[in-house]
C-alpha cells in the first residue's frame, strides 16, 4: 500500500495564501519612554537648567526688582513646588500607562506627560492663583483686624467686609493702606512708614546685599538650614509648606482625573503629537524641552507673580495710636 502524503504542507500553504484581516499587535516596547536610560537622564538635567535660567532671566528684567532676599525665598519656593510636580508627573505618566493607559496603539508615556504639563500650565496655574489669592486675602484681613484693635473682640459683619476690602485692594496694589485706614478707622492717625509697601526703592536696604547675592545663593544650595536661619523670616517655612500643600493637592486631584479618563487623554495626546510618531528621541525632546520651554516661560512667570502676592506683615499693617 503506497504511503499517504502528509496534508500539513498543503494546509500551511493554504493558510499563507489567505490574506489576514487581523491587525498586527503593537509592540508595547515601541513607544516613547520618559526615562530611556542615559539619554532620558540627560534630558532631565537639561530641563532643570532651562527652568532655572527662565526664572533668573525674568528676575533680571523685573521692574521694580525685588530685594535679593525676597527673590531667593520665592525662587526656593517655586523650585520646590515645580520639582515636586515634575516628579509626580513623570511617575504618574509611567504608572497610568502601565496599568491603565487605554488602547495599545495610543498608550504612550510621552503623550500623557505632554497632556499633564499642558493642564498644569493652563487650568492648574489658574486654580493655584485663585487658592493663593483667597488664602492671602484672609490672612491679611485677619492681621489687619488684630492690629487695628486694642482688645480681643468678635468683628462685626461690616468690619469683616472692610478688612477684606482693604486686603484685596492692598494685594492688588491699587491703593495705599493709609487711605483705607483713614477711611475705615475714621481718620485715626497712622504712621506713614508703617503703611508703605515695597516699591522697589528699598533694594539697597536688603541685608543680603551686604554679603552678595551669589554668596547667599551658594549658602542656600549647600546649607539650606543655615540659610533659612539667616533670613530671619519666621513665615518662610510656613509659606513654603502651604505652597507645597497647594501644588501637591492639586496634582493628586489631576492624577485622579487622568487615571479615570486615561484612555481619552491618551488619544488626545496621540492626536496632538502624531507628527512625531515613531520618532521617540525627537518626541522626548519635544515633550521634555521644547514644549515645557514654552509652557514654563508662561507658567513660571505666572507662578512667580503668584508668589509675589505677599501677606502683609506687622510692619506693613497700619497701627492705631
Amino acid at each position: 500500500m503506497p504511503p499517504v502524503a502528509s496534508s500539513k504542507p498543503l494546509i500551511a500553504a493554504a493558510a499563507a495564501a489567505v490574506p489576514s484581516n487581523v491587525a498586527p499587535v503593537p509592540d508595547p516596547g515601541d513607544t516613547c519612554k520618559l526615562l530611556p536610560g542615559l539619554f532620558g537622564i540627560t534630558i532631565q538635567f537639561l530641563l532643570c537648567a532651562t527652568s532655572i535660567a527662565i526664572v533668573f532671566v525674568k528676575y533680571t528684567f523685573e521692574s521694580p526688582r525685588r530685594p535679593h532676599k525676597v527673590f531667593l525665598m520665592d525662587f526656593v519656593t517655586m523650585m520646590c513646588g515645580s520639582g515636586t510636580v515634575h516628579i509626580l508627573n513623570i511617575l504618574s505618566s509611567i504608572l497610568i500607562n502601565r496599568y491603565k493607559g487605554g488602547a495599545e496603539d495610543t498608550k504612550d508615556e510621552c503623550n500623557l506627560y505632554f497632556m499633564t504639563t499642558l493642564f498644569d500650565a493652563t487650568f492648574g496655574i489658574y486654580i493655584e492663583y485663585r487658592i493663593v489669592r483667597y488664602l492671602t486675602i484672609r490672612k491679611v484681613a485677619h492681621n489687619y483686624l488684630q492690629l487695628t484693635r486694642k482688645s480681643v473682640f468678635k468683628p462685626k459683619t461690616q468690619e469683616l467686609a472692610d478688612a477684606t476690602r482693604i486686603a484685596t485692594d492692598a494685594i492688588n496694589g491699587s491703593m495705599n493702606m493709609e487711605i483705607f485706614s483713614e477711611d475705615v478707622e475714621a481718620n485715626k492717625p497712622v504712621t506713614h512708614s508703617e503703611t508703605t509697601f515695597f516699591d522697589g526703592s528699598e533694594a539697597e536696604q536688603d541685608d543680603l546685599d551686604k554679603q552678595g547675592f551669589w554668596h547667599n545663593f551658594v549658602l542656600m544650595s549647600t546649607s539650606p538650614r543655615a540659610w533659612v536661619k539667616s533670613l530671619g523670616n519666621e513665615d518662610f517655612m510656613d509659606n513654603l509648606t502651604t505652597w507645597l500643600a497647594i501644588v501637591c493637592g492639586l496634582k493628586l486631584f489631576t492624577i485622579l482625573v487622568f487615571t479615570i479618563f486615561s484612555s481619552t487623554i491618551n488619544k488626545m495626546g496621540h492626536f496632538l503629537l502624531y507628527f512625531l510618531e515613531k520618532r521617540h528621541n525627537l518626541k522626548l525632546l519635544f515633550v521634555m524641552i521644547a514644549a515645557p520651554l514654552v509652557f514654563n516661560i508662561f507658567q513660571y512667570c505666572i507662578t512667580d507673580s503668584i508668589l509675589k502676592i505677599k501677606a502683609i506683615d506687622h510692619q506693613q499693617m497700619p497701627m492705631t495710636t
